[in-house]
């Protein structure tokens, strides 16, 4: 448990990195180029290939004959590994393991394409919405390359998702926190009062849940 709380902590440091404004052609991706993994399927089967996480699509891609290509039916999946990161497959997206205790904790990994900011009447700039570009590049289960428009941006966002009894539940809140460890309430007050809680720190939410697993 401490070396896989290590290894998740050092990830979030990267985490805390990458997740910044950027416009980067692969920077939708969660991997900067397509990496060597294992697909397990819930049969049993292990199928080696190389793969990577669209953020903004939250599909999880392979490489076919040199076509990028997405998993068009996730029921069949169990597992994928990346590097040593873990992902599950959750409704239609995936989710990566980062706790891996009675009360595990998962990241959701989101991107956001952001449109140039428009000028405003004062001279001022202001991001428009997030531009959705999905149903133009997936024709026929072979996802194909968006490459940025000039001004675009990216926004790398994570929302964290516990599993406790087979259930998952999305937190945003330390009273979330609290509801699901009601014996450690007055542990995540006064850790919270020591030190703060960000919920856009990925370090920060791994370490007070690895503490409440205690």
């Amino acid at each position: 448990m401490k070396k896989r709380l290590l290894f998740s902590l050092i990830f979030a440091c990267s985490l805390f990195i990458h997740a910044q404004e950027t416009k980067d052609p692969i920077a939708y991706y969660l991997f900067p180029e397509f990496t060597d993994g294992i697909v397990v399927l819930k049969s049993g089967k292990q199928v080696k290939t190389k793969l990577n996480y669209h953020t903004l699509f939250e599909e999880m891609q392979f490489e076919d004959q040199g076509k990028r290509q997405n998993f068009t039916d996730t029921k069949i999946l169990d597992t994928i590994i990346i590097a040593n990161r873990k992902f599950i497959p959750f409704n239609s997206i995936m989710l990566e393991l980062m706790i891996d205790d009675e009360v595990s904790l998962y990241i959701q990994h989101k991107g956001k394409l952001l449109p140039p900011a428009k000028r405003t009447a004062y001279g001022g700039r202001t991001e428009t919405t997030a531009v959705e570009q999905r149903k133009s590049m997936l024709i026929n289960g072979v996802t194909y390359d968006l490459e940025l428009p000039n001004d675009f941006k990216v926004s790398a966002n994570q929302t964290f998702w516990i599993k406790q009894d087979g259930k998952f539940v999305k937190i945003n809140s330390l009273k979330k926190i609290k509801k699901i460890f009601p014996g450690k309430a007055d542990f995540i007050k006064s850790y919270n009062d020591k030190f703060g809680v960000n919920f856009n720190d990925a370090r920060e939410i791994i370490q007070l849940i690895y503490y409440c697993n205690q």
